[in-house]
């Protein structure tokens, strides 16, 4: 899984995955619920079921302007992306959440 480290990276990836659902987690090194939800997005980023799904991380204290430009204000979050576009967000440690929203964008 790809870590974004710089806004000019987040926009590339996106052009790059144009057409594809793009999953990014907002997170930060010190946050327990980042923390807990970190091993379950790397599960499913492996998972053969989400092939075709880009799982990318942003880590707010490296990439905070990417995160400012996003509206991320709790952490975690995760925003998914199709043709450049955001079409939704979940925020907190949510695991089935998480599975409902990337099964209803795929």
């Amino acid at each position: 899984m790809r870590c974004i480290r710089t806004r000019r990276d987040f926009d590339e990836s996106l052009s790059v995955n144009h057409g594809k659902l793009v999953v990014v987690d907002f997170f930060r090194d010190g946050c327990p619920a980042c923390k807990e939800m970190s091993p379950f997005l790397e599960f499913l980023s492996q998972d053969h079921t989400y092939r075709n799904i880009v799982f990318q991380k942003v880590n707010v204290d490296v990439n905070q302007e990417t995160a400012t430009a996003c509206s991320v204000t709790l952490l975690p979050t995760f925003k998914f992306y199709k043709s450049k576009r955001e079409v939704d967000q979940l925020e907190g440690a949510d695991q089935k959440q998480l599975v409902a929203k990337i099964q209803k964008h795929m």
